[in-house]
């Protein structure tokens, strides 16, 4: 096991018990034949690679401009009143400041969190497969494919558009079991994988992997390989149909005040250790679910972690020694990045928003400020006095 790498993953998830989870599942999926992944250089690759994927998708989101100007400008400060004299495509509007809040909440954490859920799904998905397989479920030569190694071809105003051309999504199945008979520029499909990183309901996991049946019958990527309509077998009736999903428990919420560097600290025991086994069960003919020992909030906690760890990445495109603003001289530019996303909430929090708002923005704030198990349950703005009636 690289120690390396783990400490890579680590500083990016900061829990090194679910850093080292990702390294056993993916290094799984490097070694075993039969797995078809994106990258298969490296484990510090593949994780790197899901990482750089979902960064992608954000910077190209339509609101994507809107984080960026977040973490540089921000809203107006609480002591102006009027933006006119700010250039165009600076200081956030009240609209933009709420549009920017649910992008960060409602998109960038959750695809961080699916990226996350993707790659632990790889070692129980390949346990599945070799018992489907000794069973005679799936055939001894399948293929068992992951995450962007599959496109699906899509349609927009009736017309099939392939992947990767202009407006197309083109991301496909969280998983396939495939097998490409001899001879035979053909794909015969065997089992749809559906990986989510929350709770859903199996009738509504079900009608997802309905949908990418469906989809299938306008062809098929996998790799760098195009598959025609005609060039896919799929019998919708004996196709496999995995649903996964993480378990229920929760992130410890303690704390004890202590001292680091002779000042008084907040110190959060070890991030949480798996405290359930993966369980693996056929809950209908052909239909299997897979409860992974990962919870939820195991994974959310890592994926707001992972988007304070982006806002560091953000902040060096954004600050240097020049443009620091007045009394964060000595910061870093990844430390101006963090500590701008903590001030800007905290200025998006003066602004008139309506409850619902500001429920959203409240969160963000008292995650990045005090902590997820501090800051993910309550429903008012923290400040440190609050923090300081908390804890041991």
């Amino acid at each position: 096991m690289s120690h390396s790498t783990i400490k890579y993953i680590t500083s990016i998830i900061v829990n090194k018990h679910l850093a080292s989870a990702l390294y056993k599942s993916i290094s799984k999926g490097l070694t075993t034949p039969y797995v078809k992944l994106l990258n298969e250089n490296s484990v510090k690759d593949v994780f790197t690679d899901s990482l750089n994927l979902a960064i992608r998708d954000i910077q190209n989101h339509p609101r994507g401009h809107l984080f960026k100007r977040l973490i540089e400008y921000g809203p107006l400060n609480p002591d102006e009143k009027d933006s006119s004299a700010y250039k165009a495509n600076t200081i956030l509007s009240d609209k933009e400041c709420i549009s920017a809040v649910n992008f960060i909440f409602s998109f960038i954490i959750n695809r961080f969190k699916g990226e996350l859920a993707e790659l632990l799904a790889i070692e129980p998905c390949i346990k599945l497969v070799e018992n489907l397989k000794e069973q005679g479920s799936v055939t001894k030569v399948a293929f068992l494919c992951f995450g962007d190694y599959i496109h699906e071809y899509q349609k927009k105003k009736g017309k099939i558009i392939e992947p990767d051309s202009a407006g197309s999504l083109a991301k496909g199945a969280d998983g396939l079991i495939v097998k490409k008979p001899n001879g035979k520029n053909k794909i015969n499909v065997e089992g749809v994988i559906e990986i989510k990183s929350m709770y859903v309901s199996p009738k509504k996991l079900m009608t997802q992997i309905s949908k990418h049946i469906s989809r299938l019958q306008w062809g098929l990527v996998l790799g760098n390989k195009k598959y025609s309509p005609d060039e896919l077998n799929i019998n919708e009736k004996n196709i496999l149909r995995i649903m996964i999903i993480p378990s229920s428990w929760q992130v410890n919420r303690k704390f004890e005040w202590g001292e680091i560097d002779g000042v008084r600290s907040m110190i959060f025991p070890e991030p949480d250790f798996l405290q359930e086994e993966t369980i693996i069960e056929e809950v209908e003919t052909n239909t299997w679910k897979i409860k992974f020992h990962w919870s939820h909030e195991s994974l959310e906690q890592a994926a707001y972690e992972m988007t304070f760890w982006y806002m560091s990445q953000v902040g060096k495109s954004v600050y240097n020694n020049q443009t620091l603003p007045k009394n964060w001289e000595g910061m870093s530019a990844q430390e101006a990045g963090y500590n701008s996303i903590k001030e800007k909430l905290y200025y998006i929090l003066l602004r008139p928003l309506t409850k619902r708002q500001g429920r959203r923005a409240i969160k963000l704030y008292n995650v990045y400020s005090f902590g997820y198990p501090l800051g993910i349950d309550s429903k008012e703005m923290l400040w440190p006095e609050d923090i300081n009636k908390l804890g041991k």
